[in-house]
């Protein structure tokens, strides 16, 4: 588990932990899940010849580094001031030989609780831990002795233990840094550097992390005192990373002087630092400080400075209070929650999400926390003329959408076999090819007879899913035999919902609602499918074909008897009615394919006293049907969009990137357009047609300079596709 998932989950999580540790501290016992470690070994040098080369590094939970923190900073607060010549108090190393009883009297001695040292004698004890290299893992050794590398505490007990290893002459010193000790009697003047034989780089990024962090280690002890000399050789390094790279690099003295002012700034806001009383800050560096409060370690901490003692009643605010680790440039949308689905995937907190979950569903109420979401305004179209030109999707809880998703497959799996099988959204191995497809069987089924025509009414719902009653919802599922505490959990989620509504940098107050399903949420589309079951044609010569809230009325006329397709008109029209669903009648519109021969002037539809407009194509499922059924103009539309496209191909060429690269965006942005729902209208087009296709592809061949593959074999590869998806439908 990574620490940033602790921040993006930490208000989900907070009381859980609480819980957790406070039995922990209770009973000094740590648990032994919290306690197993994995040991990587890392070489210190290559070549590897021996294991004492390999440095033990251990893999800890980090929900045991969270703990260890808060101990970590309680001891620290309780300890007598440290030898001036420790350093050692915030970095990691490793540290095998401690002995856990001598290290909890040498605790004791210094003022810790006794309760506080059992807890750590219990840390360092009946340690489970296995050993890992490459693939293979070794079977888990308990160990008593020793604080694995990894562990928060390890550095700060071996300070400890070692707390009373002090120089007893005063001219002499004793250098800490961990488990680095130097013992200095005399320090000599004028060492020379030792000129660094450096590999060529090439990118400035490469060149910062690895030739200037050497160039500029420990540059605030040696810099100073450097001969000019010395300093040319180093500069001259510098401007040889210069003309490889190609741009303009720091001198080494001006990263002098920038190392100089942030240690003096820390050093100064540390009273108990060994140089503290040696000087004062100059003025110049007061400007400075503003910078190190956006980039300095203890900010950037998953913990924030503000905790000083082990107060359990803190723990929760220190998990919730997330504004203290910098968010990206641009993040991904995230919601109310302020954590991404990429955190969440990477969380090994199974038990943590059922016992939420379960107690959720045992009193079938759904937290309120998990029912807030952020309402963005996506504009449908580039013009927007009005507020029903925005879509408005909801940003909610990434916990709750994991919940939703397991609701959904049991649902899925009680209501499948009840679902109308004219509803394709959702669905596994439905599209709206199949929806298309299967309405233009209807059709040219129907054709084949005399004296036959056709009426397709393309019915518009205005905000179809702000419009469930969840109160109506739950009588409907209930007939389609979803248990009774499902549905009132299901009606629990859907009210009492609190959103608001956020627009660039603005955010509106919050408002409750106890209608509808927001869109963006996973339950949302599976619930209107299941709102508008009943929603069917009770005449065979109507079909009514239904994708999401896409819903198409398809009138099989003969001898023109429109009775039958009029009526389910009204009934449809009732529905709405009696189930809070609004007609939009000014985006209603209606087809009607006719090839006889003799084609009478047919009445208008009348919906809601509001005639319905005839138009001669319509824009189905992302495909345009036109009333002749054939596809010149949406192929138009295709290739135009493809054409522009091209535009973004040549203009990567220009930049010489590789033909793999030119390829993936080929695929991904020009023949996706071209094959959108081809299995619909490929096998129907004309040659002339299919070879005003073919050009866009060559014309991208041509660009890449490499062999595409044709429409013709990406529509045979469509099909077998489709016929397998079929064959594993039951």
């Amino acid at each position: 588990m990574e620490s940033r998932v602790l921040r993006e989950c930490a208000e989900q999580l907070a009381d859980v932990f609480t819980n957790i540790f406070n039995i922990s501290l209770s009973s000094a016992v740590v648990p032994t899940c919290l306690k197993t470690i994995t040991i990587i070994p890392v070489p210190k040098k290559s070549p590897v010849s021996c294991p004492n080369d390999y440095r033990l590094v251990a893999l800890t939970p980090i929900i045991m580094k969270c703990f260890e923190r808060l101990v970590l900073r309680q001891i620290k607060d309780l300890l007598p001031p440290s030898p001036p010549m420790q350093f050692a108090y915030h970095f990691s190393s490793a540290f095998n030989t401690i002995i856990p009883q001598h290290q909890t009297k040498k605790l004791s001695l210094l003022g810790i609780s006794t309760s506080l040292c059992n807890w750590i004698l219990d840390f360092l004890t009946g340690r489970p831990q296995s050993v890992w290299i490459g693939n293979s893992t070794s079977s888990a050794t308990t160990l008593n002795t020793g604080a694995p590398q990894g562990c928060v505490l390890s550095p700060l007990l071996f300070t400890l233990l070692t707390h009373d290893c002090a120089a007893m002459h005063s001219s002499n010193h004793i250098i800490k840094f961990a488990d680095d000790t130097t013992m200095v009697g005399l320090i000599s003047k004028n060492n020379k550097l030792r000129k660094a034989h450096l590999p060529p780089l090439i990118l400035n990024t490469f060149y910062r992390g690895t030739t200037e962090s050497t160039l500029s280690s420990c540059i605030t002890a040696w810099f100073g005192n450097c001969t000019i000399s010395d300093r040319k050789t180093l500069q001259r390094i510098v401007r040889t990373a210069e003309k490889i790279i190609g741009v303009s690099l720091p001198s080494t003295a001006d990263i002098y002087s920038t190392r100089c002012i942030r240690k003096a700034n820390s050093i100064v806001d540390d009273p108990t630092h060994y140089s503290h009383t040696l000087f004062t800050l100059p003025p110049s560096g007061k400007t400075y400080r503003s910078i190190r409060a956006l980039t300095s370690r203890p900010l950037n901490s998953f913990f924030p400075q503000a905790i000083k003692s082990l107060e359990l009643c803190e723990v929760p605010a220190c998990f919730k209070r997330s504004t203290i680790i910098p968010i990206p440039k641009k993040p991904k949308i995230t919601g109310l929650n302020n954590y991404r689905p990429v955190a969440l995937a990477s969380v090994v907190m199974k038990s943590f999400e059922r016992l939420i979950f379960n107690r959720s569903l045992e009193l079938c109420e759904v937290p309120a926390c998990f029912k807030r979401s952020t309402i963005i305004p996506i504009p449908k179209k580039p013009k927007i003329t009005g507020l029903n030109n925005y879509r408005p999707v909801a940003l909610a809880s990434v916990v709750m959408k994991s919940f939703e998703r397991l609701v959904l497959a049991y649902l899925k799996n009680i209501t499948g076999p009840l679902l109308d099988p004219l509803q394709f959204a959702y669905r596994v191995n439905r599209s709206v090819d199949d929806a298309v497809n299967m309405g233009l069987h209807f059709i040219l089924q129907h054709l084949d007879k005399s004296g036959t025509y056709v009426r397709l009414l393309f019915v518009d719902f205005s905000l179809a899913f702000n419009t469930i009653i969840p109160t109506l919802l739950q009588t409907k599922l209930i007939q389609l035999s979803v248990p009774s505490s499902i549905c009132q959990w299901i009606t629990s989620f859907l009210t009492d919902r609190h959103q608001l509504v956020k627009l660039g940098k603005f955010t509106s107050y919050s408002r409750t609602t106890s209608t509808g399903a927001p869109q963006g949420c996973v339950l949302s589309p599976l619930l209107f499918s299941l709102y508008t079951n009943d929603c069917t044609s009770t005449d065979p010569s109507v079909k009514l074909l239904k994708f999401a809230d896409d819903t198409t009325v398809i009138g099989l006329i003969q001898d023109g008897d429109e009775s039958a397709y009029r009526q389910e008109i009204e009934q449809l029209a009732a529905w709405c009615s009696l189930n809070n669903l609004e007609l939009n009648t000014l985006k209603t519109v209606e087809m009607i394919v006719d090839f006889r021969r003799n084609t009478p002037a047919l009445p208008s539809l009348t919906i809601m006293n509001s005639t319905v407009p005839t138009v001669e194509s319509f824009r189905f499922l992302g495909t345009t049907i036109s009333q002749d059924l054939k596809w010149e103009t949406h192929i138009d539309s295709i290739i135009k969009k493809a054409q522009q496209r091209l535009y973004f191909l040549r203009q990567l060429r220009k930049f010489n990137l590789p033909q793999e690269l030119l390829i993936h965006f080929y695929s991904a942005v020009i023949e996706s357009v071209l094959c959108t729902s081809i299995t619909v209208w490929f096998g129907s087009a004309t040659k002339s047609d299919i070879r005003r296709l073919q050009r866009t592809v060559r014309s991208a061949e041509r660009i890449i300079g490499a062999p595409l593959p044709t429409l013709q074999e990406l529509y045979t590869s469509r099909l077998n596709l489709k016929d397998d998806a079929q064959g594993h439908d039951d």
